[in-house]
């Protein structure tokens, strides 16, 4: 399988410290044997999760910017009772949000700190993970390896009344160094494509006490205070970000020096006992952090000029060609799934793919058609039915949701209507279901050697079950702006 620009680059992107620009990279991948253009580069910079852009061409890598960094970890009592450390969200942002919090390494004297599995009530459980957004928590301790005869997705996604997490043993440090409720762990990032961490001990008891007081003290509710402005201007400055995790990184990399310091208190300390104009309110189907009691729109002041040029290239382009817009890959498992139905027929395939409301050329329409005959024969050579079960069922469910949603987008696109008029909350589920359609659309491509089984597919058909139920309740409502306004323009004319 052939990598893509981004796959290629991502063991730079996970350790490379300096600060770079494109044409630094293509220094760096040719030294290693890797041919990349800077074109080929600059376009795996675009929205790329690994790494922040400074201005002027310059970008600096997460690994940069976070290695080296302090946060802090506060043990609960359940904790201190247990002699262990719960990571859960508490590494977030200083840490990849892809590592499973039980896989991270804490040093301790230079000593990997043992594990081992606590049982605990679900609703604590979750209160270590919420700060992931309270959505994700139950896959979270879902994938915990203590927890694999646990299956939520039988259980609607409920957890049981009690469940086991891998944690960090701490009896050694408790006893040898008297650590107790008072204390915390100061952490700093030691390797962060590693998740490795460093653990000393801040014993409060010894300067100020649990209430914060002192010198030390003083300058830990500073601290708090600083994380709820940096996190209200980050609101109006970005608006709300891809997840709570990227909006706590944002803050700590445009006010480092103020954030990342040895007296710093943890984020989960701020959200539970210090913030006052700051919650976690709904975004569509998943959460995020925002003014306190109000709703997130999907266009603010964040974004208005990129909304207004989109409007505007819509609206001097009354034929917004999707077939331009579709991923090859997903042109491709289209094609796909027409095989596997064993239902050869590009027309009805065209009329699958592409909306009423597109009308293209005659000659558009014979390119596309040809492309769909030609890719058909090219992928008919390797199609293997045995091997495409059960996963041509789940691709074919997915491609269903995909066109409905994907041509009530394209909808939308022509419609000549400003977005900031259609249902926000709409809007923005609207958003979030075409890219986690995209996400598993492009899983699929890329693992088309691998098999899965009947119990995962399952697991992913609820999930797409659920998506489809989120779709037909925005549905209308986002239609009846379109339909108004389509009435309007005929009224004008």
């Amino acid at each position: 399988m052939t990598l893509t620009p981004a796959e290629l680059l991502l063991p730079v992107f996970r350790n490379y410290n300096e600060v770079f620009t494109a044409r630094d990279l293509v220094k760096v991948v040719s030294s290693s044997g890797i041919k990349l253009t800077q074109k080929d580069i600059e376009s795996s910079l675009q929205n790329n999760p690994f790494i922040f852009e400074l201005g002027n061409g310059h970008y600096i890598t997460k690994s940069a910017v976070f290695t080296g960094s302090y946060f802090s970890i506060k043990p609960t009592a359940f904790e201190l009772q247990n002699n262990c450390l719960i990571v859960g969200h508490r590494c977030s942002p200083f840490l990849d949000p892809e590592f499973n919090p039980c896989e991270i390494y804490f040093l301790f004297n230079d000593i990997v700190l043992p594990k081992k599995v606590v049982k605990i009530d679900s609703d604590k459980a979750i209160d270590y993970f919420d700060l992931f957004g309270e959505e994700y928590s139950p896959q979270y301790i879902a994938s915990d390896p203590a927890n694999e005869k646990l299956n939520i997705v039988e259980n609607d996604f409920i957890l049981p009344a009690e469940v086991y997490l891998t944690a960090y043993d701490i009896t050694e440090i408790k006893e040898k160094y008297g650590f107790g409720i008072s204390d915390r762990f100061l952490c700093q990032v030691e390797n962060w494509d590693q998740g490795v961490v460093t653990l000393s001990i801040l014993n409060d008891a010894l300067k100020d006490n649990i209430f914060n007081t002192g010198d030390t003290g003083q300058k830990r509710l500073e601290w708090f205070f600083n994380v709820e402005k940096c996190l209200l201007e980050s609101f109006d400055k970005y608006g709300p970000l891809s997840s709570i995790d990227d909006q706590f990184a944002r803050i700590v990399f445009d006010n480092k020096d103020l954030i990342s310091v040895p007296w710093c208190g943890s984020f989960e300390e701020y959200y539970r006992n210090y913030k006052k104009e700051v919650s976690i309110e709904y975004f569509g189907v998943e959460t995020r952090l925002w003014h306190k009691g109000q709703i997130i729109p999907a266009v603010g002041i964040w974004n208005q000029s990129e909304m207004a040029k989109i409007e505007s290239n819509s609206q001097n382009n009354s034929s917004v060609n999707p077939y331009y817009t579709l991923p090859d890959f997903v042109f491709d498992l289209y094609i796909t799934d027409m095989i596997w139905s064993n239902k050869i027929d590009s027309v009805k395939l065209y009329d699958k793919i592409f909306p009423d409301e597109f009308i293209p050329s005659e000659t558009e329409k014979k390119f596309i058609l040809l492309h769909i005959t030609e890719r058909t024969a090219i992928l008919q050579k390797n199609y293997n039915c045995f091997k495409d079960r059960p996963l041509g069922f789940l691709r074919h469910k997915m491609l269903d949701l995909f066109s409905k949603v994907s041509w009530l987008v394209y909808k939308i696109e022509v419609a000549r209507c400003e977005l900031k008029e259609l249902p926000q909350q709409e809007l923005v589920i609207l958003s979030q279901l075409y890219n986690h359609l995209i996400k598993m659309l492009d899983t699929l491509a890329k693992d088309v050697e691998v098999t899965i089984s009947q119990d995962e597919a399952d697991s992913l058909l609820s999930s797409l079950e659920g998506m489809t139920m989120n779709f037909e309740d925005i549905v209308g409502s986002l239609e009846n702006v379109i339909n108004s306004k389509r009435f309007s323009g005929f009224k004008i004319v």
